[in-house]
């Protein structure tokens, strides 16, 4: 792949090295990461040369104290990067590119991969390459298997969220949420070789293929390839030579989603690919005009002070469909796009990735069983490496009804509350006195909750430990631990949440939409998140924060 004009033009490469340094100063440093890209320098100057892009001060870590980080670059020979790889490849692993050591575990050559730029979709891997915008990069990936050297990080996740946000003060490696790359080691091979365009052509099922080759690079024979899915189908596929700069496909469809391709057949390489691509078929425009310059809407919302608080909305019209446009050859598939719709929304359910609730369709009694047989069910189907329920309104009761259910043996199960306690909403009417009431009814509840007297911690804790000595029965096989914050210490919280904490996987973490103690008893969205190792840590970190004696509820092991 790195021969002369196969994929580029390569003399050299530009080696960047997140590593960090332990307690004990006797150990070379550890490889945090590593990407190696390869490129062409017409002056070697600097070659070899080590720079720490952090400055002279090492990154340091509130989460992992006594610990140093750095991040370094330097430029090297082709040629030596070649050596280091062969050095990679034997038993024990050893990496010393830079001129000396770095601690690597148990490497393991993985097939190379080709990362297109991002589009519609986007790879994880173009969060650690650089500049991967044009035509794509192969990457040549060595996985640390083991990773035994960096146990801090699998043991609390949110050093690896503090470490990249560090990082990416000084160079764009976005670590946090790849934890499975820790300890990894790439090679990065740009596709320098040509520029490629792929442009929609006037009717539904052609593209203009475009490529410009490097001066440096003598053209060659290639073929152009397109596909288009739908509903799990290839509903679309065309291939063409391209023998010259430009070239016609022909793939019968692009409604959906469409991937481009350029192989080159003598070297049995891909020179570029996209992610998945969605073409506009048609663009509505309204000239018309809403009267008033500028159009705007103004109102008040009420503060908690129960003061008024002006806002304006700027107004605009909505796109109106030309009656001249074009007719819709795919509008058959609003059938399809129905029934995708309703199995996925089926599916979701199922999992319970997306659950409503509505108690005015079967009742408070139906709905609060099956959101409390909804919570058991996540909870026995994910709860391998742990259950943490996090609710400003957790009690007792709740725990016995949600993580007392875990069948998993010996699974560590976290609670976390603020001692709470939920009233029901009073009705309102439309009079102002009435509303002022209710304000005044709201901002009272509101400073009592933050205030929470020490009296009322102390009385709500007992409480809860009372409950649970009463109820807990045996605890076969129970690991529980129940906290609450109280005070100034940590942070306040709002939001309830279930996650369950992976170490080597992304967590899942669901969001209850409500307090346990009123699911199911009005309308409500159990609702599984994307952004679950964020949740996450952000859990741990208050966790961490209450582990004095007085914020223990109770506790079993």
């Amino acid at each position: 792949m790195s021969e002369f004009g196969v994929l580029g033009i390569y003399t050299h490469a530009e080696v960047t090295t997140v590593f960090g340094r332990s307690p004990d100063q006797r150990e070379p440093p550890i490889n945090i990461f590593t990407l190696v890209v390869l490129e062409r320098r017409a002056d070697a100057t600097g070659t070899g040369e080590l720079s720490f892009l952090q400055g002279a001060k090492p990154i340091e870590l509130n989460s992992l104290r006594k610990w140093k980080f750095g991040i370094a670059r330097y430029m090297t020979k082709l040629e030596d990067v070649f050596s280091a790889l062969n050095l990679l490849s034997s038993a024990p692993a050893n990496w010393s590119l830079s001129g000396g050591p770095l601690r690597v575990g148990t490497m393991i050559p993985v097939a190379p991969q080709f990362v297109p730029p991002d589009g519609t979709e986007s790879s994880s891997l173009n969060r650690l390459l650089k500049n991967n915008f044009w035509n794509g990069s192969y990457v040549l990936e060595f996985f640390d298997s083991v990773k035994h050297h960096l146990t801090p990080f699998q043991k609390e996740p949110a050093r690896l969220q503090e470490l990249s946000s560090r990082v990416t003060e000084w160079v764009p490696i976005e670590l946090a949420g790849l934890a499975d790359r820790l300890g990894n080691i790439l090679i990065q091979l740009p596709v320098t070789a040509l520029m490629n365009n792929f442009a929609k052509s006037l009717t539904d099922w052609e593209f203009k293929v475009e490529v410009e080759w490097h001066p440096e690079v003598e053209p060659r024979p290639l073929r152009a390839i397109s596909s288009m899915e739908f509903d799990g189908a290839l509903c679309s596929y065309g291939s063409a030579p391209l023998e010259s700069q430009s070239t016609i496909l022909r793939s019968h469809d692009s409604s959906g989603a469409n991937r481009h391709l350029i192989w080159d057949d003598e070297h049995q390489v891909i020179l570029a690919a996209t992610s998945p691509l969605y073409y506009i078929r048609a663009i509505s425009i309204s000239s018309s005009r809403i009267s008033g310059d500028p159009a705007q809407r103004t109102f008040y919302s009420i503060s908690d002070k129960n003061e008024l608080v002006p806002h304006q909305v700027v107004l605009r019209q909505p796109a109106r469909v030309d009656p001249q446009a074009q007719p819709d050859h795919y509008s058959y598939r609003g059938w399809t796009h129905k029934r995708i719709h309703k199995n996925e929304e089926a599916r979701l359910e199922k999992e319970r990735h997306f659950v409503q609730y509505r108690p005015d369709e079967k009742g408070i009694d139906w709905t609060r069983q099956k959101a409390l047989d909804d919570l058991r069910h996540l909870i026995n189907a994910h709860a391998e490496h742990g259950a943490w329920l996090w609710d400003p309104y957790l009690s007792a009761t709740d725990l016995l009804d949600t993580l007392f259910h875990c069948s998993m043996f010996g699974a560590p199960l976290r609670a976390l509350t603020q001692g709470l306690v939920p009233r029901e909403a009073r009705k309102v009417g439309p009079s102002d006195p009435q509303l002022r009431a209710y304000l005044k009814w709201k901002a009272e509840r509101r400073s009592a909750a933050a205030a929470l007297p020490n009296a009322v911690v102390k009385a709500f804790v007992k409480e809860q430990r009372s409950t649970l000595e009463r109820s807990a029965g045996d605890c076969n096989g129970l690991r529980l631990e129940y906290r609450i914050r109280r005070g100034s210490a940590g942070f306040k919280f709002h939001d309830r949440f279930l996650i369950f904490p992976h170490v080597r996987e992304e967590p899942l973490v669901w969001s209850l939409g409500t307090s346990v103690n009123s699911a199911g008893k009005a309308h409500h969205i159990l609702q599984r998140v994307d952004n679950g190792r964020l949740i996450m840590d952000a859990f741990d970190a208050l966790w961490n924060k209450l582990n004095d004696p007085h914020h223990l509820i109770w506790k079993h092991e």
